[in-house]
């Protein structure tokens, strides 16, 4: 018996998934009210065994994502980063990465991706970098309750 599992980018049972559709992104990017903090895209996946993602140095949006539990993967500018449960992983817009689920312990995670000045307001505050994308979660619980309350 072989070790191969197949990769997948989504399609898990019990995925909450949610993108907002290219026309209203494009209405909401015109208007001052809604440009400078927008969520394009969010979900919930459960334990997901072979969970891979890989994309190019063309994404517009920064990614969050939270580990629920288990472990998972990240590489970013050829290094690798291990995560775990109650830990954040912050991916910049613009920059190339992969990410998934450890083979063992897949993780569950809560996600979301969000571009605009408002949104790059944020990320100011928090000590974070390429070389550094994983930080520690003080509160996981209360973050998990507003993850749920937006889903």
């Amino acid at each position: 018996m072989d070790n191969f599992v197949e990769t997948r980018r989504e399609g898990f049972d019990g995925q909450q998934l949610f993108r907002v559709p290219n026309q209203v992104l494009r209405r909401m990017l015109d208007r001052p009210f809604t440009r400078d903090f927008l969520v394009t895209d969010l979900g919930y996946f459960p334990p997901c065994p072979g969970h891979e993602v890989t994309r190019d140095d063309q994404v517009s949006q920064t990614i969050m994502i939270l580990v629920n539990s288990g472990f998972g993967w990240c590489e970013i500018r050829g290094n690798r980063h291990r995560l775990g449960a109650n830990q954040l992983l912050l991916i910049p817009a613009g920059c190339s990465h992969r990410y998934g689920a450890d083979d063992r312990d897949p993780w569950s995670i809560f996600w979301f991706h969000f571009q605009g000045s408002g949104a790059e307001g944020l990320l100011s505050w928090i000590e974070h970098s390429t070389a550094n994308p994983v930080l520690s979660v003080g509160s996981p619980e209360s973050l998990r309750r507003q993850f749920r309350k937006i889903l």
